[in-house]
């Protein structure tokens, strides 16, 4: 057989069998039955299922709800030791968690942080225990043949696996590189945020995997440039993926799970983005909902901020995100500023 239909077959029987993980514990009252017309048949799913790796433990809950967030590291426990303070995503990761877990004026008490990391060093990860965060590693999955993206995305749809926590209600994932201005705790009770049957006669589209009977993912609209409208215009439909609250379900992991085995169903310049705006499509049986505006904003400006953003989406340990156009320098600084209180409060 050629080695590239040999790759595609063991991708088609692992990845989206990863994704599958904890299919067996699916909450019936929460996440529904489900449908029964797909072309998918439940012995395909099942042999697709059949080579699942042992599943990471989950948490114990001590909340309804959580933030949860992803981190990959290199894999090399030495190089990683090393290049700490030249990691950005490691360091952002821990600014993210003190701002959620500690800081007086942006945290939320009793509510959890959990993160999902692969190939992260023993050391980092005893670290980030220590931060507060409740550290969950799990086994990546891979990238798809067809999936060619850059390597900044490289097992980015890992990150999926968060659907997996089905012991909460509901989850915010937040990607490391935020701002936050003030506790992120009420966005649970936003109005959008309701878990809702799908729409009514929707049906599976032939080559899909059933879909659930009820959902939750709710978002808000991605900028795509400095300028632009805020609040986000209701034309625009698609959202970040890099802020989002959900209802975990076992049922939607191995719907979208199908997705990676089909090419053409979404575009790979943002891989996880482009999958989940596929799947909760405006016109589609499960639309994404949107939250109030004023929790987070992407391409942030001061603008923004003195409007009451609570979180701020960019990159503010590069230099080059901390320029004087529309008051990057200001954000920027504040970021660091957070950065150096952290270290005092560890004391490091």
């Amino acid at each position: 057989m050629p080695l590239s239909r040999s790759r595609s077959l063991v991708f088609t029987f692992t990845a989206v069998a990863i994704l599958g993980l904890t299919i067996f514990t699916l909450n019936p009252l929460r996440n529904g039955a489900l449908r029964s017309t797909s072309s998918i048949t439940s012995k395909k799913i099942s042999t697709l299922i059949s080579s699942i790796p042992a599943s990471f433990s989950k948490p114990e809950k001590s909340s309804e709800y959580a933030f949860v967030a992803f981190l990959e590291g290199s894999g090399d426990e030495e190089s990683e030791d090393a290049e700490e303070e030249e990691d950005g995503y490691y360091t952002a990761t821990r600014v993210l968690g003190y701002q959620l877990l500690h800081a007086p004026s942006t945290r939320s008490p009793h509510i959890p942080f959990l993160l999902l990391t692969t190939n992260v060093s023993s050391h980092r990860r005893t670290r980030l225990q220590n931060d507060g965060f409740t550290v969950l590693p799990i086994a990546p999955i891979p990238d798809p043949d067809w999936l060619h993206t850059s390597s900044h995305y490289h097992n980015i749809m890992t990150k999926l696996r968060v659907f997996e926590l089905t012991n909460y209600t509901k989850l915010l994932y937040l990607d490391s590189d935020m701002l936050i201005t003030r506790p992120l705790h009420g966005i649970f009770a936003d109005p959008a945020t309701t878990i809702t049957p799908i729409l009514e006669n929707a049906t599976t589209i032939p080559g899909e995997a059933p879909l659930p009977t009820s959902y939750m993912l709710a978002a808000q609209a991605q900028q795509t440039a400095r300028e632009h409208p805020y609040p986000p215009l209701q034309s625009q439909t698609w959202f970040c993926s890099g802020f989002f609250l959900f209802a975990p379900s076992t049922q939607l992991f191995t719907y979208y799970a199908a997705l990676l085995t089909s090419p053409g169903k979404f575009t790979p310049d943002y891989p996880d983005q482009n999958l989940l705006n596929y799947a909760h499509r405006p016109e589609g049986p499960m639309p994404w909902t949107r939250f109030n505006y004023t929790w987070t904003t992407t391409f942030p400006t001061i603008r923004e901020y003195e409007a009451g953003a609570a979180s701020l989406h960019e990159k503010y340990w590069l230099e080059e995100y901390r320029t004087k156009e529309l008051g990057q320098d200001v954000l920027g600084g504040m970021w660091l500023g957070v950065k150096r209180e952290m270290e005092e409060f560890y004391g490091e």
